[in-house]
C-alpha cells in the first residue's frame, strides 16, 4: 500500500476508535505505515534507524513477534520445512537483530505479540517463549512484562486492563516466580483469575 492508501484506512478506523496494525517487514512499508498514522507495526524485521526514529516521532508501537522466525530457524529442515524457507528465515533472523538495535536505541514503544499459528509457534505459547525472547533481544524482564501487559493494553486503547490496580479488571495469573525479575516465570502458571473469579 502507498502512504496515502494506508492513511485512508487509518482515518476510517480512527473515526470509529479502532486501532490499526500494519503487517510490515521491509523498511519502506514500515515508514509508509508509520507516516500514515498506523497504531502498530507487526514484525518490522528489517527496521532501519530512520524507521525507528519515525516510529518514536509518531508514537507507533512495534509488535516484534520474535518467536515466529526463531521457531522456523530452530526447527530447520529436519522438521520438514523446505530448505529455501529455512534460509529465508535465517536471513530474516540475522537482520532482525539489527532492527532490535535500532528500536532500543531510539526508544520505540513495544507491545508483545507472537504471530501464533506460524510453524512451531502454537497459540497459547506467547507467555512462554515470547517473553524470554524479548529479554534475549535486549529488554529487561520488567520491560518485557510491561510490553505484554501495559503496552498491549495501551496499543488496543483499553484503559481498564494491563495493571493490577484499583478500577482495573481483575484478570490475574499466579506464578511461582516474579516475572519482573525472571521472564521464565510464565512457564509455571498456578492459578488464573478472570474478572476476579478463579477459572484455573
Amino acid at each position: 500500500f502507498t502512504e496515502a492508501e494506508i492513511r485512508a484506512l487509518v482515518e476510517a478506523a480512527s473515526a470509529k476508535g479502532v486501532p490499526t496494525a500494519a503487517h510490515a517487514h521491509g523498511e519502506e512499508g514500515i515508514k509508509n505505515a508509520t507516516r500514515a498514522g498506523i497504531s502498530s507495526v507487526e514484525h518490522g524485521m528489517f527496521m532501519d534507524e530512520e524507521a525507528a526514529d519515525l516510529m518514536v516521532d509518531h508514537g507507533t508501537y512495534w509488535v516484534p513477534t520474535a518467536s515466529a522466525v526463531r521457531e522456523i530457524v530452530e526447527a530447520g529442515v529436519e522438521a520438514g520445512i523446505p530448505p529455501e524457507a529455512v534460509a529465508k528465515a535465517e536471513d530474516a533472523a540475522e537482520r532482525f537483530e539489527g532492527a532490535w538495535e535500532h528500536a532500543l536505541d531510539a526508544g520505540v514503544k513495544i507491545a508483545m505479540g507472537t504471530d501464533a499459528g506460524t510453524p512451531f509457534n502454537d497459540h497459547g505459547e506467547n507467555a512462554l517463549r515470547e517473553m524470554e525472547l524479548l529479554v534475549e533481544y535486549g529488554l529487561s524482564p520488567t520491560e518485557a512484562l510491561e510490553a505484554a501487559t501495559v503496552g498491549g493494553a495501551d496499543l488496543l486503547g483499553l484503559d481498564d486492563v494491563g495493571k493490577v490496580a484499583e478500577g482495573y479488571v481483575a484478570d490475574l495469573v499466579v506464578l511461582d516466580a516474579d516475572p519482573s525479575e525472571d521472564a521464565g516465570a510464565w512457564r509455571t502458571v498456578q492459578q488464573v483469575y478472570r474478572e476476579g473469579e478463579q477459572v484455573v
